[in-house]
């Protein structure tokens, strides 16, 4: 016989998501362009162990940026978001970053990237919160859209601005009608669900 036992309750919104409206100014919104570029460019795949090529459902371009001297900087500034939005919204009981951060390009006439929840199987299901930075807002379309309820949120893109938000929050990103569309995504993960 299973006994559920009390356990004390944490104010938590498991649905709230958080932004900082300039969280990255001009400048370092150019040197991490400038950084990602030193990575090698892939195409964006779909399925939690990639492969899977399908440019109506995920239409990008992808380079990861690796922990390392030159990028810890970024690392750090996106901690700190991380745990502040963290500690404010959903109490998850982080560890690390488990995977590099991924730059991601939308060229002019991008199909976006459908409605997808960024947990998954093997690395992705200790996925816990989920980040995503403008790096320019010279575009349209290519907005954010998070699925909060039965309307989606859309997040117009400033430049600088982080949105921290659960991983298992269905989201997507807008075609983009004109312009190029520059972003960063990272995820950090935890504990496993109970």
């Amino acid at each position: 016989m299973l006994f559920l036992r009390a356990i004390p309750h944490e104010e938590t919104d498991a649905l709230a998501w958080y932004y900082y409206d300039k969280g990255f100014s001009s400048d370092e919104c150019s040197q991490v362009i400038e950084l990602a570029h030193k990575y090698k460019e892939i195409t964006a795949e779909l399925g939690p162990d990639a492969g899977h090529l399908d440019k109506s459902a995920r239409d990008s371009r992808i380079r990861w940026i690796y922990p390392e001297d030159t990028s810890e900087w970024l690392f750090k500034k996106l901690e700190e978001m991380i745990v502040q939005a963290n500690d404010q919204n959903w109490k998850f009981n982080l560890h690390a970053f488990y995977e590099s951060i991924q730059y991601t390009v939308y060229d002019p006439g991008s199909a976006g990237y459908s409605y997808h929840y960024d947990i998954g199987n093997t690395i992705q299901s200790q996925r816990k919160v989920s980040v995503t930075v403008n790096l320019n807002d010279d575009f349209e379309g290519g907005e954010l859209q998070l699925r909060v309820g039965a309307e989606p949120v859309t997040v117009k893109p400033e430049k600088g601005k982080v949105v921290v938000f659960p991983s298992y929050m269905l989201h997507r990103v807008l075609p983009v009608k004109s312009g190029t569309r520059r972003s960063l995504v990272l995820w950090v993960g935890g504990d496993h669900y109970r």
